[in-house]
């Protein structure tokens, strides 16, 4: 699922981030929760979750292969937009968890009980999550002096990546 999504961000004739970093992650986290938010991703979680102790393998390709995937490649996008300057991130792969997370997370969890969103109210969160990330992430300016940065507000640095279960 995420592996399409994402994918096309990066695909033939089209930068990375071409329209900035707050169009493209309001784009990336649209696409992303209209494909989890299909009856099918719901169901495949359903089904992972009953066979995880059978198949324990299975459910740790599913992991590599689905969310860390999915967060590698919004760590590469949010670097890009680090190395441009318009953002500062001190280790992508836990930003970008934290990312899927926040856009991700209560839609997901409703749709592995089959229950639907109200569109409204999905696209409410959608928009807050990636405002509040944003917050977190982009480069302040001192008013009184535009070329000298505001000191970030400081978050302690994960030590691990994000588990290979």
């Amino acid at each position: 699922m995420a592996r399409s999504s994402i994918g096309c961000r990066g695909g033939p004739g089209r930068e990375v981030g071409s329209n900035g970093v707050e169009a493209t992650l309001h784009d990336l986290s649209r696409e992303m929760l209209a494909l989890s938010s299909q009856p099918e991703a719901g169901t495949l979680q359903r089904i992972l979750a009953a066979q995880a102790t059978q198949f324990p393998g299975l459910i740790k390709v599913a992991y590599e292969e689905g969310w860390l995937r999915a967060v590698r490649a919004v760590a590469s996008i949010l670097q890009k937009f680090a190395a441009s300057g318009q953002i500062r991130v001190e280790d992508p792969e836990l930003t970008a968890d934290l990312f899927l997370h926040l856009v991700l997370g209560r839609s997901t969890r409703l749709a592995v009980y089959g229950i639907a969103t109200d569109p409204e109210v999905q696209e409410r969160r959608r928009q807050a999550a990636v405002e509040l990330f944003l917050n977190g992430v982009v480069i302040r300016r001192d008013p009184s002096n535009p070329r000298k940065e505001k000191p970030p507000l400081k978050v302690p640095a994960a030590r691990r990546r994000p588990s290979r279960l």
